[in-house]
C-alpha cells in the first residue's frame, strides 16, 4: 500500500540539524505548538522528498531527449506518455500525502479549528491565521479541507 511506503521513508529521515521550510511569522499569525518530530520529518518528506523524486525524473526524461538529438518529439510516444504517466503519479502521490499532513495536523492541534488558515513556520511553530493571503505550507479551514477529496462535509 502507498501510505505504508510513505512511512517508511518518512521514518527514514534524520531530523540533526534540519531547517524548517516554513517562512517567518507573519502578522496575523498565533503560534498554537510546535510540530513533533513525526510531523517534522513528513513535511520534510513532502519537500524535500517530492523534490528530489521530481529532479530525478526531469534528469530522466532530459538525457532522453538528448540522446535523440535534442528534439523532444523524437522521443517515441510511448515513452513520452511514460515519462508524462510517472510525472501524473507523482503530483497524485504529493497531493495524497499533502492531504494526510494535514489532516493529521489538523487532528494533533484541534486548536486551530475556527481560523481561516493553519500554516507552519520558522522553528516548526504551527501557527493558526486568522488573515488569510498565502500562508507557506498551509491549508484553508478544516470545512474547507473536508469539503476537498470527496470527504463528507462536517
Amino acid at each position: 500500500m502507498y501510505l505504508r511506503e510513505v512511512l517508511k521513508a518518512v521514518d527514514g529521515i534524520v531530523l540533526d540539524g534540519q531547517a524548517c521550510p516554513g517562512g517567518k511569522l507573519e502578522e496575523g499569525d498565533e503560534i498554537v505548538g510546535e510540530l513533533p518530530d513525526d510531523f517534522k520529518k513528513f513535511l520534510l518528506y513532502l519537500t524535500t522528498g517530492f523534490e528530489e523524486r521530481d529532479r530525478k525524473l526531469v534528469a530522466r526524461v532530459e538525457a532522453r531527449i538528448a540522446e535523440v538529438g535534442g528534439n523532444s518529439d523524437d522521443v517515441p510516444a510511448e515513452e513520452r506518455e511514460g515519462f508524462l504517466a510517472e510525472k501524473r503519479s507523482l503530483r497524485n502521490d504529493h497531493a495524497l500525502a499533502t492531504h494526510v499532513f494535514w489532516s493529521s495536523v489538523y487532528h494533533a492541534f484541534p486548536q486551530t479549528e475556527g481560523y481561516e488558515a493553519v500554516a507552519v513556520r520558522e522553528g516548526w511553530q504551527v501557527v493558526g491565521c486568522r488573515s488569510q493571503e498565502e500562508p507557506f505550507m498551509g491549508l484553508p479551514s478544516m470545512e474547507e479541507l473536508m469539503r476537498m477529496g470527496g470527504m463528507p462535509p462536517i
